[in-house]
C-alpha cells in the first residue's frame, strides 16, 4: 500500500492524500486510519482511494491499511508522508550565464536562476523553480528542479522572445532581454507567496553586427544597428553613408554597465534631421578599432 499527493510519495500540501492498494487478487473490502487502533469502517475495494487526516499539523503523517476477503482479514499496513502547508519564502531569484557567471548577457539558451534566501520552514524542503516567459505561467513553463547546494536550477529559454501583441517596442526587447517569471515551490508544490521577474539577455546570432529591419520603413519604424562582443560598457561608432559615399549622419553609442551589447537606432534621418530618400545606404561600424560594413535598405512604399 502506498500513500501519495500527485506523483510525490513523500511530500503533500493537502491533508487529502491518494491511496493506492496493488494487489494480484483483488479483495472484496478495505479500510484506512491513522493508527493501527483505530482504523476507520469498511468499504468496497478500489485500487486508488483518498484518505483525509484528521489534523493538519506539519509533520509526518501515517495511514494504516487493512483489506478482507470475506471476512479473512489481512495483516495491518503502513506507509507514511510528510504534511507541509507552508509556503517557502525567497528574497530575490536572478538569471545567470552558466558558463560566464554573467547576469546581464548570455549567448545560450541554457540558463541558470539562483534563488537568494530561499527558506522552508521544518519539515518543508526546496524543491523547484516554476518557470514561464509570461505573467500567465503559460509560454514555456518549465518545471526545474533546484540544486539544494547552491539553490540554481537550469530552464531551457525558447529560441524566440515572447512579445505580447499590445506590447510597444522597447529597447530592453530590442536586444533580447527575456523577461522570466517564476515561483519558488517546496517539495509540497507550495508556492512562494512573491513571483519574481529576473531578465537576461539572450543573444544567439553570431554575427557581430547586425540590423533589423531591413528593409526599414522610417515611416513605421527606425532600423537597429546591434553590436555585439564588446568589453562591458563598451562604446561603438556607426557611420552612414549614402551609395556615393556621403556621410549622411555619424551615431555613437555606448552599451550600458555590465552589458556587452549596444543597439543604434537609426531612424532614416540625415544629421540635420531631414528625412533621407529611400535606397540602399551602407553602415560603417567601429568596433573597438575594427571596421565592419552592413548595407542598410530604406523602404518608404510609395517610392
Amino acid at each position: 500500500m502506498c500513500i501519495r499527493d500527485r506523483e510525490d510519495t513523500e511530500y503533500t500540501g493537502s491533508i487529502v492524500v491518494a491511496t493506492r492498494i496493488q494487489m494480484e487478487n483483488p479483495p472484496n473490502q478495505m479500510r484506512f486510519g491513522e493508527s493501527e487502533t483505530a482504523l476507520g469502517s469498511w468499504m468496497s475495494f478500489s485500487e486508488w482511494g483518498e484518505f483525509t487526516f484528521g489534523s493538519s499539523v506539519n509533520a509526518m503523517k501515517y495511514v494504516y491499511a487493512q483489506v478482507r476477503f470475506g471476512t479473512q482479514e489481512s495483516k495491518i499496513a503502513v506507509d507514511s508522508i510528510i504534511l507541509d502547508t507552508r509556503p517557502p519564502t525567497v528574497s530575490d531569484i536572478y538569471a545567470f550565464d552558466l558558463t560566464t557567471g554573467d547576469r546581464h548577457y548570455s549567448t545560450s539558451r541554457e540558463i541558470g536562476f539562483k534563488a537568494i534566501g530561499a527558506n522552508d520552514p521544518p519539515p518543508g524542503i526546496i524543491g523547484a523553480m516554476l518557470i514561464a516567459e509570461d505573467a500567465d505561467f503559460t509560454v514555456n513553463l518549465q518545471k526545474c528542479p533546484i540544486d539544494l547546494t547552491d539553490t540554481t536550477a537550469i530552464y531551457i529559454a525558447s529560441e524566440e522572445p515572447n512579445i505580447p501583441e499590445d506590447a510597444a517596442a522597447s529597447g530592453a526587447v530590442r536586444q533580447d532581454a527575456r523577461q522570466f517569471w517564476v515561483k519558488l515551490l517546496d517539495r509540497a508544490e507550495n508556492a512562494a507567496e512573491h513571483i519574481k521577474m529576473p531578465s537576461i539577455v539572450i543573444d544567439l546570432d553570431e554575427a557581430l553586427v547586425t540590423n533589423f529591419p531591413n528593409p526599414f520603413n522610417p515611416n513605421i519604424e527606425p532600423t537597429i544597428v546591434r553590436v555585439k562582443g564588446l568589453p562591458t560598457g563598451g562604446t561603438v561608432e556607426v557611420s552612414i553613408y549614402d551609395n556615393y559615399g556621403n556621410l549622411v549622419i555619424r551615431l555613437t553609442e555606448s552599451a550600458s554597465s555590465g552589458s556587452k551589447t549596444v543597439d543604434v537606432l537609426w531612424d532614416g534621418k540625415n544629421g540635420k534631421g531631414d528625412p533621407v530618400a529611400g535606397g540602399v545606404y551602407v553602415a560603417v561600424v567601429d568596433v573597438e578599432g575594427e571596421v565592419i560594413k552592413r548595407k542598410i535598405a530604406v523602404w518608404k512604399g510609395g517610392e
